[in-house]
Protein backbone atom coordinates (compact mmCIF):
# COMPACT_ATOMS: atom_id res chain seq x y z
CA UNK A 1 0.00 0.00 0.00
CA UNK A 2 3.08 1.91 0.62
CA UNK A 3 4.75 1.20 -2.68
CA UNK A 4 1.68 2.41 -4.50
CA UNK A 5 1.33 5.60 -2.97
CA UNK A 6 5.01 6.30 -3.00
CA UNK A 7 4.48 5.60 -6.71
CA UNK A 8 1.30 8.09 -7.20
CA UNK A 9 3.51 11.00 -5.85
CA UNK A 10 6.11 10.19 -7.54
CA UNK A 11 4.03 10.06 -11.28
CA UNK A 12 1.95 13.20 -10.13
CA UNK A 13 5.63 15.11 -9.45
CA UNK A 14 6.22 13.48 -12.86
CA UNK A 15 3.36 14.43 -15.17
CA UNK A 16 1.63 17.33 -13.85
CA UNK A 17 2.64 20.70 -13.85
CA UNK A 18 -0.19 22.47 -12.54
CA UNK A 19 -3.91 23.34 -12.79
CA UNK A 20 -5.27 23.77 -16.17
CA UNK A 21 -1.92 23.02 -17.74
CA UNK A 22 -0.97 20.47 -19.93
CA UNK A 23 0.72 17.21 -18.70
CA UNK A 24 4.61 16.85 -19.27
CA UNK A 25 4.19 14.45 -21.18
CA UNK A 26 2.05 15.81 -24.34
CA UNK A 27 0.57 12.32 -25.91
CA UNK A 28 -1.15 13.14 -29.36
CA UNK A 29 -2.40 9.72 -30.16
CA UNK A 30 -5.77 8.30 -30.20
CA UNK A 31 -8.32 9.86 -27.64
CA UNK A 32 -5.37 12.28 -26.66
CA UNK A 33 -5.01 15.57 -27.49
CA UNK A 34 -2.26 17.81 -26.16
CA UNK A 35 -1.83 14.98 -23.07
CA UNK A 36 -5.68 15.36 -22.87
CA UNK A 37 -8.08 12.63 -22.38
CA UNK A 38 -10.84 13.60 -24.79
CA UNK A 39 -14.25 11.94 -25.56
CA UNK A 40 -16.90 13.24 -27.71
CA UNK A 41 -15.07 17.20 -27.35
CA UNK A 42 -15.03 17.01 -23.26
CA UNK A 43 -11.91 16.99 -21.03
CA UNK A 44 -11.97 13.45 -18.45
CA UNK A 45 -9.83 14.26 -15.64
CA UNK A 46 -7.36 11.62 -14.67
CA UNK A 47 -9.44 11.31 -11.42
CA UNK A 48 -12.85 9.89 -13.53
CA UNK A 49 -10.31 7.35 -14.96
CA UNK A 50 -8.43 6.41 -11.90
CA UNK A 51 -11.80 6.28 -9.40
CA UNK A 52 -13.25 4.38 -12.19
CA UNK A 53 -10.07 1.71 -12.52
CA UNK A 54 -9.98 1.64 -8.40
CA UNK A 55 -13.12 0.92 -8.20
CA UNK A 56 -12.50 -2.49 -10.42
CA UNK A 57 -9.78 -2.90 -8.62
CA UNK A 58 -11.31 -3.40 -4.95
CA UNK A 59 -14.30 -5.26 -6.49
CA UNK A 60 -12.23 -7.37 -8.41
CA UNK A 61 -9.58 -7.80 -5.56
CA UNK A 62 -6.52 -6.58 -6.59
CA UNK A 63 -3.24 -5.63 -5.29
CA UNK A 64 -3.55 -3.03 -2.39
CA UNK A 65 -1.07 -0.75 -4.42
CA UNK A 66 -3.28 -0.59 -7.13
CA UNK A 67 -6.30 0.86 -4.87
CA UNK A 68 -3.67 3.20 -3.34
CA UNK A 69 -2.42 4.16 -6.73
CA UNK A 70 -5.51 5.14 -7.42
CA UNK A 71 -6.70 6.62 -4.31
CA UNK A 72 -4.07 9.23 -4.41
CA UNK A 73 -4.88 9.98 -7.96
CA UNK A 74 -8.45 10.77 -6.99
CA UNK A 75 -7.17 13.07 -4.28
CA UNK A 76 -4.62 14.58 -6.05
CA UNK A 77 -7.37 15.42 -9.12
CA UNK A 78 -9.79 16.52 -6.72
CA UNK A 79 -7.26 19.33 -5.53
CA UNK A 80 -7.95 21.18 -8.49
CA UNK A 81 -10.35 23.68 -8.78
CA UNK A 82 -11.61 22.97 -11.85
CA UNK A 83 -12.38 19.41 -11.13
CA UNK A 84 -15.78 19.27 -12.21
CA UNK A 85 -15.87 20.99 -15.65
CA UNK A 86 -15.30 19.11 -18.03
Amino acid sequence: MILGIIFAMVFCSVMYTGEGEAPRVPIDYGPFVHGHLMLRGYHIHHWIVSWCIGTMAIYLNWDANIIAFCAYLVLHGLSYTDRFEL
